[in-house]
């Protein structure tokens, strides 16, 4: 049987001080949210990061994944593709970087019931399009081969998206989403929508 949509975390390139300590705190309030959310997560990083966070007083029940030496272009796609490869049974996924640290629990609900009708979803906060992104499960022989961010932009250009309006502002704190091509997202209710599958 499949496990609930499953969380994977983005952790930045860090190596030590501050901003690594700083990472920690957001990191564990963001798994926190999920876990509340009643979902398993994936927290991808360096392999110098997912130590600290085995050391550090982390949450329990979160599957480290280290995230293979990338450049700036293929963060978001290899953090996506690792994610995938250690929770393959799960019933789809969630993109969301680490910084998202005021991210509501609501938000992940409406999220999560969107893809039991659509193959990807986003959050959108005034109409601006917004991380967190869910895939569905249907996705999963293409989401473990995407080898660049580029990769990841056709296969939002390739199925329809579906846009989740939520009335939470922490959506807003990261940007990577908002740097997409316009032609990404629902135009309304009359877009196109992938049909749902059944993964063999």
């Amino acid at each position: 049987m499949d496990t609930p949509v499953t969380a994977i975390i983005m952790a930045p390139r860090l190596s030590t001080g501050g901003a690594l300590d700083l990472f920690l705190q957001g990191a564990a309030h963001v798994v926190q949210r999920c876990a509340e959310a009643s979902m398993p997560v994936v927290l991808v990083a360096p392999a110098g990061v997912a130590q600290s966070w085995d050391k550090a007083k982390a949450p329990e029940g979160v599957h480290v994944a280290s995230l293979a030496p990338c450049t700036e272009e293929e963060l978001a796609a290899a953090t996506i593709r690792a994610g995938v490869q250690v929770s393959a049974k799960a019933s789809g996924w969630m993109f969301i970087p680490a910084d998202l640290v005021m991210l509501r629990i609501s938000t992940l609900h409406s999220l999560c019931a969107a893809l039991q009708e659509h193959l990807i979803v986003h959050a959108t906060h005034d109409n601006q399009p917004r991380l967190p992104m869910g895939f569905g499960a249907e996705l999963f022989s293409e989401l473990i081969h995407m080898d660049s961010n580029r990769a990841l932009l056709r296969l939002l250009n390739r199925y329809p998206t579906h846009a989740v309006e939520v009335d939470d502002p922490g959506v807003r704190m990261h940007q990577w989403l908002s740097a997409l091509p316009a032609s990404i997202g629902d135009v309304g209710d009359g877009a196109p929508r992938a049909r749902r599958l059944t993964r063999p």
